[in-house]
């Protein structure tokens, strides 16, 4: 959310950092209250940034069910 212009519309968006020559923005500039993110035009179609507006999700690894039985007599 950045804009010298007050005329702007500005919306919070959340980077994620997909690797060398990944993504379509890079980090141009970080302050102490956020960080500024520069678009990058592709070159002969291969981007140059390494930064997208993606939230990664982390997929489960494992699943484990239980199952449990039992009887109780007071």
């Amino acid at each position: 959310m950045f804009s010298n212009n007050p005329e702007d519309e500005l919306y919070r968006v959340t980077f994620s950092q997909v690797g060398a020559n990944q993504g379509s923005y890079v980090l141009s500039n970080t302050s102490a209250i956020n960080n500024i993110f520069e678009y990058v035009e592709p070159i002969g179609g291969v981007p140059q940034g390494n930064f997208d507006p993606v939230v990664q999700l982390v997929a489960p690894n494992k699943l484990q069910i239980a199952v449990l039985r039992g009887n109780y007599t007071p």
